[in-house]
């Protein structure tokens, strides 16, 4: 059994092994798309400090070996990824590609923000 510590949330390397379909044709991942959804928001979570490490800093690009585990989150960072990067992710998915680069330009953190005040607010109850 994998030590709760141990277990990987998010990868790079998983995104780049999907295969995008676009009018029946499969095209690989590029890390620049990699990228665009894990540098807004996990640079979010850095400035926020609910990180055990630096997990974006000032870069702009991850590499294929990007990585978060559980333990690189605080206990409220780990409880923001399950909800507030999930619902993320989501609202990036449902944006067409070229409202996708807008959002991501405008670094749009509202939805994690928000979550985010959630769980502080229940924390402070």
């Amino acid at each position: 059994m994998t030590n709760t510590s141990e277990r990987v949330l998010t990868c790079a390397r998983w995104f780049l092994d999907r295969k995008r379909i676009t009018n029946g044709v499969a095209d690989p991942v590029s890390i620049e798309e990699v990228s665009a959804t894990h540098v807004v928001p996990f640079r979010f979570f850095d400035q926020e400090g609910l990180t055990t490490r630096t997990l974006i800093g000032d870069n702009d690009l991850v590499d294929e070996d990007f990585i978060v585990r559980v333990e690189d989150l605080t206990p409220e960072g780990y409880e923001l990824f399950r909800t507030g990067y999930q619902k993320w992710l989501s609202a990036y998915a449902r944006r067409t590609p070229e409202k996708r680069k807008q959002w991501l330009a405008e670094n749009d953190v509202s939805i994690l923000s928000k979550y985010l005040e959630i769980i502080r607010n229940r924390e402070n109850q």
